[in-house]
């Protein structure tokens, strides 16, 4: 992920800065989180049009409100600052590739 955000501010900044945007919400024990993190990385290197960020669920416990979070990790995917797409718990990659092919070329 490009960087790390550490305030809900930081998150809506960072979702209405860019057109396309990821955001990998995780938490710090969490083993599949911190199995998946580098796999949605080398997949983002793809699509250089999706800018990404992470925030960890511990340190922003509003995000589960604002995005209804209710497990982690979570994938978002935002288009000019509108949530179009998540997916949560067990996220398949050749999936959340589709989903992303579809978002930029839109």
């Amino acid at each position: 992920m490009d960087k790390q955000l550490a305030t809900i501010e930081d998150v809506q900044d960072f979702i209405q800065s860019d057109p396309y945007s990821l955001l990998f919400v995780a938490g710090h024990t969490c083993s599949v989180c911190h199995a998946l993190k580098p796999q949605v990385k080398k997949l983002l290197k793809g699509f250089p049009a999706i800018r990404s960020a992470m925030a960890y669920i511990e340190d922003i416990p509003e995000l589960a409100g604002e995005f209804l979070i209710f497990t982690v990790p979570v994938v978002i995917l935002f288009e000019n600052g509108k949530r179009v797409d998540s997916m949560a718990r067990f996220v398949p990659l050749g999936e959340l590739e589709k989903k992303m092919t579809m978002l930029v070329e839109n």
